[in-house]
C-alpha cells in the first residue's frame, strides 16, 4: 500500500512540475496545490 502511495505522490509532484508553467492562472494553482499536498508524502518515504 505505501508503494502505491508514493507512487501516486510522485507522479502527483512531476503533474504539478510539469503544469507550473501553463498560462492559465486557475492550472497554476492547482499544479501549487497538488505539489503542497505531495510534497509530504514524498519527503517522507525519501527520508524512511
Amino acid at each position: 500500500m505505501l508503494e502505491a502511495i508514493g507512487r501516486l505522490a510522485r507522479l502527483a509532484d512531476s503533474v504539478s512540475e510539469t503544469l507550473r508553467e501553463h498560462p492559465e492562472v486557475e492550472v497554476r494553482r492547482s499544479a501549487a496545490i497538488l505539489a503542497a499536498r505531495a510534497h509530504p508524502i514524498v519527503a517522507v518515504l525519501d527520508a524512511g
